[in-house]
């Protein structure tokens, strides 16, 4: 893509008040030449991005999502949170109803704050991921990112912490869907939770970075905790698909898998389940 190509849409203010956000992200966090070698696009047309000058067309503005670390479903929330807030101000919140031309007062409103609610996620959702996390390379040291991963999800409210972790793919590693999956085991007093955050966990692992062979093996340690809490909610047909589904995936582990997991706890829930 030239940088004619990113000049040329330039009346889409949508996109422009969301690429201007993004830039500043991104120079704030690795400077305005940082961002630049980051996303293969000139400090000139990032600083006219960040002023307003020029709003980036659809793929650059998935680029610089991405390297900001949102995901594509992050950025179509946020268009439509903007396009709903510039329908409410041209709208002045006093639309007649019945006028094709004005939408119901009623109907503006509800948009702007469903707007305002999920722009507010833009301001919760974490750095994009450390340069050594996109290698996909599991280390023993990433259970640290877990632990603060874990600190900025349990300070929000229940609605905002799960739409956190689907949203921002800061949150897409093998520790945090560890993380979750004990937890949810620590949650056992509250069945209900447990199972959400043993589900959650496992939309984790399903797409945690790195090789086929260790998401695989991610989601085999996860399932057993998907089971069991199941087996608390007395649901015990799931139960016995999540374990089943495991042993099943084990084909797949490859022998040059780092040894992170401790896959010997495994067996006990679904010797549980079978007393």
């Amino acid at each position: 893509m030239t940088e004619k190509d990113d000049l040329e849409e330039l009346d889409d203010p949508v996109a422009g008040l969301l690429g201007a956000a993004l830039v500043r992200r991104l120079r704030l966090r690795h400077g305005l030449q940082g961002a630049a070698e980051k996303t293969g696009l000139s400090a000139r047309i990032l600083q006219r991005y960040e002023k307003g000058e020029a709003a980036p067309p659809p793929k650059t503005l998935a680029l610089l999502g991405r390297q900001a670390g949102y995901t594509r479903h992050l950025l179509d929330h946020l268009r439509s949170a903007l396009a709903a807030n510039r329908l409410a101000e041209a709208a002045g919140l006093a639309g007649e109803p019945g006028s094709p031309s004005r939408p119901r007062a009623d109907e503006v409103i509800a948009a702007a704050l469903a707007a305002v609610e999920t722009a507010d996620a833009l301001l919760v959702v974490e750095p994009a991921p450390a340069p050594w996390e996109e290698t996909g390379k599991p280390r023993a040291e990433d259970r640290r990112r877990a632990d603060e991963l874990w600190r900025r999800f349990i300070s929000l409210a229940r609605d905002r912490r799960y739409r956190l972790v689907r949203d921002s793919s800061a949150f897409r590693l093998w520790s945090f869907a560890e993380r979750l999956a004990h937890e949810s085991e620590a949650a056992a007093d509250s069945p209900a939770d447990a199972l959400d955050l043993a589900r959650l966990a496992l939309e984790v692992a399903r797409d945690v970075r790195g090789a086929p062979s260790w998401r695989a093996r991610v989601e085999a340690y996860v399932l057993p905790f998907v089971g069991n809490a199941h087996r608390v909610c007395n649901s015990l047909e799931p139960a016995r698909e999540a374990f089943l589904a495991a042993r099943k995936l084990r084909s797949a582990f490859a022998p040059s898998d780092p040894p992170l997991l401790d896959e010997s706890r495994l067996p006990d829930p679904e010797a549980s389940l079978r007393s």
